[in-house]
């Protein structure tokens, strides 16, 4: 028997180890060779949340309004975007930097921009506290829940932030990573590790081709393509105090204390906000009953519905009460006794009896009370300020019992409830001695909610945006079992031109604009304002807006307003079609030197190529020249500007006929 020498042993074994090597590095290499194609590519867009962008022609911090695409599948996926807001990369001396983080509710639905409450705040702010700058961040997310408020927070205290607001609770179970989710991580460290790995390009590449593979082999149900409520619940019934429940409320509370551990590290204080909910006129989508007790309980249910018609209302509210003994877990019984309950002004048993039925609801899309309770504990023990915005939503509805007067279905306030909300953020604001010393603050009187609205420019169209997705919302799953889609009928200009801004065929403030022109042409020039000031507060770089508004005051016969908002347009961004306006402006005024500087300066720009005249108002500015000289009686310059604007417009009548009149002029004298 020949055995191998020990060297070719030694080198047998060197080989097999080295082919060991390679064939379980070779799946790493190719994966790392992936990774950074994917990442040259840039597959999937800029997925950090605060991005670099030029607006007005400055560069700024942006929300990058992808951002959400790490946390849905790109493939068949309705993707929440947050408010397009943005703050200055240097943040300026005498500046308050405030980030408003949360869900649907923080962000605004159903309303935009101006009507949100962060929004609102902002301008409450600004008013008792007019020597402070405040940038007022909006990184509210609809579908989202404390566990990537948490990653957010992470991310923002890089960007000095001198305050952090927190609205969060409702999306505990179905948003992103919610253990009731579609987009779930399963437990605490598998959700952590899940949001570590959405780091990577590869593993979002891979997630979005089984997603893709997963929806064309077992589509969605039709109901759950109505909105991205439908499309995040995975689990639509969770029972009051089972393991799911269980879980979700120790993510939430060890979320809670991470945010503030974090924020605290980096001396920024944080500011939560209480919760709140229709319970008085939403009852419970998924109610769980108890087979055994079924019959006994629809008897009594069926007789108290009985009582309650023949207007017995003290023999109804018995029979309800009796239901709920007999089955106490069902969320319908405890929601017809606390109708009951109401009806005869018993106000804190119905109360309790609402809160019990919105607790006991299966599909988790309200906070239950307990989250709520774990939430003013938590900030109670650590000495953490907290809003009551729910004691200021009892307070202002019937009965002390949230109904439909601030809420528009489960759980987003109208108009009134986010003003109410903001006012209630200050109050804590203040009150806590956050931002400022107590002295700085103004003392105001509190002006109405409908003209603080106003000054807050929020208009009707914002109304009939809110108006229209509430009702395209609650025509869906879970309000409704719809067969068709909601489709909005359009009644009058105004109603189409909101309703194409809803469906994307208009951005919002090109909607804006249109509306505005159909004040206009119905001569209600005050409404075209306001559309117009609507945007010029959102775009706050833009000269655009200011300009409308100044062609509206100038159409009404305004024209001290109009001059001074002409102004007012190219003092925020330089531009040369203002200045023409306001020339003509001053040249009926007649102040032709004046109007010379302004048109001077509109061709300067011009030339510069920043913003370009056509060659029809280049034309006009010649010939308004040529005006101003005439009037002044310096004819050879006016004879040359006159020459030449027919060079750039040779059929112009008005610049031949001033001619005309200048050479006759000057023959006579």
């Amino acid at each position: 028997m020949n055995t191998p020498p020990p060297v070719e042993r030694k080198q047998s074994r060197s080989r097999r180890a080295l082919l060991s090597a390679i064939t379980l590095t070779f799946p790493l290499i190719l994966l790392l060779i992936m990774e950074l194609i994917l990442r040259a590519v840039e597959y999937g867009g800029n997925l950090h949340l605060v991005i670099r962008q030029s607006r007005g022609g400055r560069n700024m911090y942006a929300i990058n309004r992808s951002v959400a695409r790490r946390y849905f599948a790109q493939a068949g996926t309705v993707i929440p975007e947050p408010a397009d807001d943005a703050f200055e990369i240097q943040k300026p001396p005498g500046t308050k930097r405030i980030f408003c983080l949360g869900e649907s509710t923080m962000a605004g639905f159903p309303y935009d921009f101006n009507a949100t409450a962060p929004s609102l705040l902002g301008d409450l702010l600004q008013q008792q506290l007019p020597g402070t700058h405040f940038e007022i961040v909006n990184l509210g997310l609809s579908a989202v829940g404390s566990t990537i408020v948490r990653e957010f927070v992470d991310e923002i205290l890089d960007y000095d932030p001198d305050l952090l607001i927190l609205y969060v609770g409702h999306n505990e179970f179905y948003g992103a990573f919610g253990v009731g989710s579609t987009v779930s991580g399963g437990g605490s460290w598998l959700t952590r590790a899940g949001l570590y790995a959405l780091k990577s390009k590869t593993y979002l590449f891979f997630r979005d081709i089984y997603v893709w593979i997963a929806r064309t082999i077992s589509p969605l149900p039709r109901k759950n393509e109505a909105t991205l409520m439908g499309q995040v619940v995975g689990n639509q019934q969770i029972p009051f105090h089972s393991a799911l429940y269980d879980r979700a409320r120790s993510i939430y509370s060890d979320n809670l204390a991470a945010i503030t551990r974090t924020a605290r590290s980096h001396g920024v204080p944080v500011l939560f906000s209480t919760l709140v909910s229709n319970l008085r006129t939403q009852p419970p989508f998924v109610p769980l009953a108890d087979s055994s007790r079924s019959a006994e309980w629809q008897r009594l249910m069926a007789e108290g519905d009985r009582l309650r018609r023949a207007e017995l209302p003290d023999s109804a509210f018995a029979k309800f009460r009796t239901a709920c003994r007999v089955d106490s877990m069902n969320a319908s019984g405890w929601f017809a006794f606390a109708q009951a309950a109401y009806t005869r002004g018993k106000y804190p048993e119905a109360l309790a009896a609402f809160e019990h039925a919105r607790d006991l609801d299966a599909l988790r899309f309200r906070m239950s009370s307990e989250f709520q309770d774990d939430l003013i504990e938590w900030c109670r023990s650590e000495g953490v300020p907290l809003a009551r915005v729910d004691s200021a939503f009892s307070a202002c509805s019937a009965g002390g019992i949230v109904g439909n007067e601030l809420v528009l279905e489960h759980l987003h306030p109208n108009l009134h409830g986010y003003l109410l909300m903001a006012k209630t953020w200050r109050d804590a604001i203040k009150s806590n001695g956050i931002l400022v010393e107590s002295t700085q603050w103004r003392t105001t009187p509190e002006i109405g909610d409908d003209e603080q609205l106003h000054r807050s420019a929020v208009t009707a169209f914002d109304s009939l945006v809110g108006a229209i997705k509430v009702k395209i919302l609650t025509h869906s799953w879970p309000f409704a079992e719809a067969s068709v889609p909601f489709e909005f009928t359009p009644t009058a200009r105004r109603d189409s031109i909101v309703y194409d801004y809803i469906r994307g065929k208009r951005f919002w403030s090109d909607a804006r604009y249109a509306l505005a022109e159909a004040y206009a042409r119905a001569r209600r020039y005050d409404l075209a304002r306001d559309e117009c000031l609507a945007v010029a507060k959102v775009a706050s770089y833009s000269f655009e807006p200011l300009l409308r508004v100044a062609d509206y005051y100038d159409a009404e016969g305004l024209s001290e307003q109009a001059k001074q908002t002409y102004r007012a347009s190219y003092e925020r961004q330089e531009n040369p079609f203002a200045r023409l306006k306001l020339a003509v402006l001053l040249l009926q005024g007649e102040n032709p030197r004046g109007a010379i500087a302004q048109i001077d300066r509109a061709l300067e720009l011009d030339r510069s190529g920043n913003t370009r005249l056509k060659a029809d108002a280049t034309a006009g500015a010649r010939y308004l020249l040529g005006v101003a000289y005439a009037k002044l009686g310096e004819f050879s310059r006016a004879r040359q500007e006159l020459e030449h604007a027919l060079l750039i417009r040779p059929d112009d009548p008005e610049a031949k006929d001033l001619l005309s009149q200048i050479d006759r002029h000057v023959k006579e004298q």
